[in-house]
């Protein structure tokens, strides 16, 4: 595997525009099609039953997150990619990420949009990026925030504290250069 640093991390404040942003909060919203029970591994992968579960929904079906936003990524990212899937996560107390790949090559990426509109730090919520043995980069949600980053790199979604009475909520596009 390939080693990365802090600087494979890419952020981006407001990286949809506000009436699109607008969109995607209102289709992530409540009344959606949230789904509980899913997880950060796969259910083949050894640890799997030691993984928490946490919300989900998908989002593949949707052209509004599958084409028209999959259009816009590549046009401020200035890269073609084929879309592998697309959906939102949504954590709630308690609901920790395991530590995961996106992907298993240096073709896969990854996008991941902060939906919140607002976030306080008191809340925890943090992505943790486990750039080394003992390094660790940690990114704090923030409305239309994104991070692009290479799915090789081993991450997570920290839990949220019991100050945080809502559901934090990503889109993650799971990404593939095409070359």
């Amino acid at each position: 595997m390939p080693t990365y640093n802090y600087s494979d991390i890419v952020k981006y404040n407001n990286f949809f525009d506000e009436a699109d942003y607008n969109v995607i909060k209102e289709k992530t919203g409540i009344g959606s099609n949230w789904q509980y029970g899913h997880t950060s591994l796969g259910d083949k992968d050894p640890q799997f039953t030691k993984s928490v579960p946490f919300w989900k929904m998908q989002l593949d079906e949707d052209r509004f997150f599958s084409e028209y936003l999959l259009n816009k990524i590549q046009q401020k990212l200035d890269t073609s990619f084929s879309l592998e899937q697309v959906y939102a996560n949504g954590h709630t107390y308690g609901c920790d990420g395991s530590i995961h790949v996106d992907a298993h090559d240096p073709n896969g990426h990854t996008l991941l949009l902060y939906v919140n509109p607002s976030w306080q730090y008191a809340w925890g919520g943090s992505t943790n990026f486990h750039i080394s043995e003992g390094e660790m980069f940690s990114v704090f949600p923030s409305g239309n925030k994104a991070v692009y980053f290479p799915g090789q790199i081993p991450h997570c979604a920290s839990g949220t504290t019991r100050h945080f009475k809502f559901l934090r909520v990503t889109i993650a596009w799971k990404l593939r250069t095409n070359e």
